[in-house]
């Protein structure tokens, strides 16, 4: 207590200048204590599979998820088809919240998700993701492609 003591100072007013410094460090680890939420959209890679009447795809975002201050609020992927296009397109929503000044760690986890869309067979290019890929479906068991 004499710490906090100044000449002049009676106990009356060094507990409210004790109470207001705590108030104020509070208030201050709060203010650096924010969370906000990212939506991405820029896809990183896919995975491109067959089932059945169905093309499959698998999305990898670009944006990576640090284990210690991000969480993945939801995703999701969908496939358009125009003639013999078929378009992937998605988004992440990503909460970051970075408590006072402890960074983040670098893990790096891509949020991830799966669409699909029932189309005839025949040749198709797919893109939005990495770069186009061109595919027959059905596609061969097994026989997926994936672009990084």
């Amino acid at each position: 207590m004499a710490d906090c003591l100044e000449v002049g100072y009676t106990p009356r007013v060094y507990t409210r200048a004790c109470v207001g410094i705590v108030v104020s460090l509070l208030s201050l680890l709060t203010a650096m204590s924010c969370a906000e939420a990212n939506t991405v959209t820029a896809l990183n890679s896919a995975c491109i599979w067959s089932v059945d009447d169905e093309v499959l795809v698998e999305v990898k975002f670009r944006d990576c998820l640090s284990s210690s201050c991000d969480t993945l609020e939801e995703t999701s992927c969908e496939l358009t088809r125009e003639d013999d296009v078929i378009t992937v397109t998605g988004e992440a929503v990503i909460s970051t919240k970075k408590i006072g000044l402890s960074p983040c760690t670098l893990d790096c986890e891509r949020p991830e998700a799966t669409c699909s869309l029932k189309v005839p067979p025949g040749e198709y290019t797919v893109r939005g993701a990495y770069d186009d890929v061109v595919i027959n479906h059905p596609l061969a068991e097994n026989a997926g492609t994936c672009r990084f």
